[in-house]
């Protein structure tokens, strides 16, 4: 599959965001972030409390929220743009960024025996 050009700039934006600044200087980048986007850190730590913009991406709720959702719906809570939508087929989705991904890996190891009931689904 070739790779879309979003991947090139995903790539560049994605060695910044890994790189830990000195505390002063993250804050100024996570605080900007979160007001340039509009997050809702209210369960959340604070933007200060990211080591990098990265950490800040792949945050983990402050306590676990539980949902009240039907046994056939899946919750994919994200900060994100839908780009694509398609049937999920061989466990792959696609368009992420230009690029195929694995269900499995996606969803990792607390899902691993739900993996074969998305064969099928949507994304």
């Amino acid at each position: 599959m070739a790779r879309h050009y979003t991947s090139f700039i995903s790539n560049i934006f994605g060695k910044f965001a890994s790189r830990e600044f000195s505390p002063k200087v993250q804050s100024f980048i996570n605080k900007g972030y979160v007001k340039m986007v509009g997050l809702d850190m209210s369960a959340f730590d604070a933007p200060d409390n990211y080591p990098s913009l990265n950490a800040l991406f792949t945050r983990a709720f402050v306590e676990e929220p539980s949902f009240d959702e039907p046994l056939s719906a899946i919750l994919s809570p994200c900060d994100a743009r839908v780009s694509d939508s398609g049937t999920i087929v061989d466990g792959q989705a696609y368009q992420i960024k230009g690029m195929e991904y694995d269900t499995a890996a996606l969803l990792g190891a607390r899902y691993a025996s739900d993996i074969a009931l998305l064969e099928g689904g949507e994304y």
